[in-house]
């Protein structure tokens, strides 16, 4: 099965192709956050890099949050389009999700953080067990200290995610040795891992279309909190 994830959750744009779970090849774009000139040009660059057209792929795979509300927008539209275009089923990850299964540390239970602004963070609680990590908690939206005393009697803990590069200082001094923050590279969702987690979507048949794929936001912009919307 040949699978094109996409991830522009977070200030990465990331493209991948794989071959059931096998990464082809893989981009990334961290420059100015211009996901909507780059996204296509990076789908069209990386299929002509592994000599395939969009008439090959037959799982499209997205992060659809939560993260950052314009990067769900875009990288679900792209998608949406492309699976319309070429009658083929979308697999739907979340970045948390990504996010823990990148860390794959099998020692402590694992939190991924993605900043919701005003030092709240997104976030659940994922463990090691059967070669993958698996989720314990329903996906949730805690600020900064509500967090410490959630994990007063859990430590130590390990943090991963693009908030612990925004919150660094934050979680050292509330947690100091109880926690083991992942270093800022393994700290981002990519589209390779979002492949590897689509495909195992597929093999239990969970999969969305053009039009029931949705962006998983988990609350309003602020633009909408502004408006009262």
């Amino acid at each position: 099965m040949n699978i094109l994830a996409l991830d522009t959750a977070t200030d990465v744009a990331s493209v991948a192709v794989l071959r059931n779970d096998m990464v082809l090849h893989e981009e990334s774009f961290n420059y100015n956050k211009r996901h909507s000139q780059i996204v296509v040009p990076m789908i069209k660059h990386i299929l002509e890099w592994v000599d395939m057209t969009i008439a090959d792929i037959d799982l499209w795979t997205v992060d659809i949050g939560p993260g950052s509300f314009t990067g769900l927008r875009i990288g679900c539209a792209t998608i949406k389009a492309l699976a319309h275009v070429t009658a083929k089923p979308i697999a739907a990850v979340t970045s948390l999700d990504i996010l823990a299964e990148r860390a794959a540390l099998p020692d402590h239970p694992v939190y991924p953080l993605i900043d919701a602004q005003q030092q709240n963070v997104y976030t659940a609680r994922y463990i090691w067990s059967n070669g993958h990590m698996h989720r314990q908690s329903d996906y949730m939206i805690i600020h900064l200290c509500q967090l410490k005393k959630l994990l007063m009697d859990e430590v130590p803990v390990i943090f991963t995610g693009p908030a612990v590069s925004v919150y660094r200082d934050d979680l050292k001094r509330d947690f100091q040795d109880d926690a083991i923050l992942m270093p800022d590279y393994r700290c981002v969702p990519m589209a390779s891992m979002a492949g590897i987690l689509g495909e195992h979507i597929a093999q239990v048949g969970d999969l969305k279309d053009y039009i029931t794929l949705l962006p998983f936001y988990m609350r309003k912009s602020q633009a909408e909190i502004r408006a009262g919307v």
